[in-house]
């Protein structure tokens, strides 16, 4: 096997992954006091609703969210 290096070659700049800043795939964003979704049990893990709406607590502090889990999926809904 023989290796060739390279001298003055470009660097590509960094992939970008993931969703843009400031989107999810869930409309917790757009909810308004009242309001609520579902997700069902077999699309994720409640574990993970729980930390998603953790999450959502921190970063759109004053808006207030809370979840439920039941066996049919996890709902959550905006309570401030």
């Amino acid at each position: 096997m023989k290796i060739q290096i390279s001298d003055d070659k470009p660097i590509p700049p960094p992939a970008k992954r993931g969703r843009p800043k400031g989107s999810s795939k869930y409309p917790i964003a757009r909810l308004s006091v009242g309001q609520s979704f579902r997700i069902s049990a077999d699309a994720v893990k409640p574990a993970s609703v729980f930390s998603m709406v953790s999450r959502f607590n921190r970063a759109l502090a004053p808006k207030k969210f809370t979840v439920r889990s039941t066996p049919r999926g996890c709902t959550v809904w905006r309570v401030e």
